[in-house]
């Protein structure tokens, strides 16, 4: 995979540069602090490329996914197989949060909210045979505390899929099949995140495709 560096106004690629090269299986670019943070979720590996230079090791992570800044600057990354939350300072591990037992098969992107707390998603199972199931969502606050789901303005999953046409009604004013007012406006807010770039390509992405 490369490094692509795109430049362009109203959301519309004007230019495709060439920032870099050599990796495996790159994902989850984030712009933090006038260098671009990505990872090589094939080569355990999170990058630096500050603009100019070349990529720089930051960390290693095994399986690496999502990535994201808290609000001190600490880096924190999701470790995709063994389902762990990341914290990490001075390219050195600070801290190790469990997301075991929640229902994750595996890890996968990530997206942090202004008060540096990050909502981590998953995979489900399936991807081999051309499918995937529903995975649960993690909100993890800013001390590191996993969030129960029955606490409060928490919710589940919506135990199916929506459509990408579904969610595109919602965001104009509908409601998600199956959602209350308050739920429906959580999902939504989450969505919203993932359209402002902060999550990556990966739940961007995922959420264009028509279903």
């Amino acid at each position: 995979r490369r490094a692509i560096g795109l430049t362009g106004e109203n959301g519309m690629a004007r230019d495709v540069q060439r920032l870099a090269d050599g990796f495996r299986f790159t994902e989850c670019p984030r712009w933090h602090d006038g260098a671009w943070y990505f990872v090589d979720m094939s080569d355990d590996r999170i990058y630096r490329l500050a603009p100019g230079g070349g990529p720089e090791i930051f960390a290693e992570v095994p399986h690496p996914g999502g990535i994201g800044f808290a609000t001190d600057g600490d880096l924190l990354a999701v470790a995709a197989s063994a389902l762990e939350l990341r914290r990490i300072r001075d390219g050195k591990i600070a801290q190790t949060i469990s997301l075991a037992g929640i229902g994750f098969a595996v890890l996968n992107d990530m997206v942090m909210d202004a008060r540096g707390g990050a909502y981590v998603g998953g995979l489900g199972e399936g991807l081999p045979e051309g499918r995937l199931t529903p995975s649960p969502i993690a909100y993890v606050a800013p001390d590191g505390r996993v969030v129960p789901p029955g606490t409060q303005g928490a919710f589940p999953g919506g135990g199916r899929a929506f459509t990408g046409e579904q969610v595109k009604q919602a965001l104009r004013g509908g409601r998600l099949p199956g959602t209350g007012y308050e739920q429906n406006q959580a999902y939504l807010n989450y969505i919203r995140r993932l359209q402002s770039g902060t999550s990556g390509f990966t739940c961007y992405a995922s959420l264009q495709m028509p279903r």
